[in-house]
């Protein structure tokens, strides 16, 4: 409906979708598709890989919990917060940077639909960082006897995400990415609720965490710009959409080196990783 009332308001912002062969009937139903058919998949690609890592730590962070032992506690989230996050943020940054590539890549018989899904998926690669970061956090309230702690935040994520549908999505500039950007601050909203609610309930020092993502934000934003540049480079040579993968490898490798080198990844960290 949102989408209608752009295109009413403004239709010459969707005229290259429209010139390709859409109805202005079919430009919501293309729109809603393109968006949660494409961008919303890959967004929950890495969100589905880390929840891994919050389900496996909640029975050590319940038996520290019930045991009364809050130093195992505050390790133990300590150390599921760190291997979320070190995953999440590059490939978030990464799926920002690299999102038209990645769709030619994985959905390369719909153009249009890649076309309409690339800024979205742009925006919600930060908001992949926000979901998959928030998921384990859940995981570790849960674990430490708050059950309903993440049901009252995911209350105020889900309002944040209606108002901001509600009014960005009838913009015919934004239009559909305005979906993106609401579903991006809601959980950018649930994160920041979410850590707070950890660091009071398991004593973990909350300037601790967020000079942890920073640090591990700067280096993801190293990675990000050296596999966007790859990929530039690459193109000159090849138009293939393979080259998506050297470029991406060569991006976490200056992740990985970065991180070490800012005392992020050392041989107990590295340990959590691959254990």
């Amino acid at each position: 409906r949102g989408i209608a009332k752009a295109a009413e308001r403004s239709s010459e912002y969707f005229m290259p979708y429209i010139s390709s062969g859409i109805s202005p009937s079919d430009l919501p139903n293309f729109f809603f598709g393109s968006f949660t058919g494409l961008a919303v998949t890959v967004f929950n690609l890495i969100p589905s890989f880390t929840n891994m890592f919050g389900k496996g730590a909640v029975p050590a962070i319940a038996e520290a919990y019930a045991s009364g032992d809050k130093t195992a506690l505050s390790r133990s989230a300590n150390n599921v917060i760190f291997t979320a996050a070190y995953i999440a943020v590059p490939s978030g940054i990464g799926i920002s940077v690299l999102a038209p590539q990645i769709l030619a890549l994985l959905f390369p018989s719909g153009k249009a639909e890649a076309s309409a899904a690339a800024l979205p998926l742009r925006i919600l690669g930060i908001g992949v960082i926000f979901l998959a970061v928030s998921s384990v956090l859940f995981a570790v309230l849960q674990a430490a006897g708050k059950g309903s702690v993440p049901v009252k935040i995911m209350l105020w994520g889900v309002a944040v995400k209606l108002a901001g549908n509600v009014i960005l999505v009838p913009i015919p500039q934004v239009n559909v990415s305005g979906a993106a950007l609401a579903t991006t601050v809601c959980y950018g909203v649930i994160m920041i609720m979410s850590v707070a609610a950890v660091c009071k309930y398991t004593n973990i020092g909350i300037i601790s965490v967020y000079t942890l993502l920073g640090k591990m934000t700067f280096c993801g934003i190293l990675c990000g710009a050296a596999a966007l540049i790859a990929n530039n480079i690459l193109e000159n040579i090849s138009k293939s959409a393979l080259i998506l993968f050297p470029s991406v490898i060569f991006g976490a490798v200056i992740y990985i080196i970065s991180t070490h080198l800012m005392g992020i990844l050392t041989k107990s960290t590295l340990k959590l990783l691959i254990c």
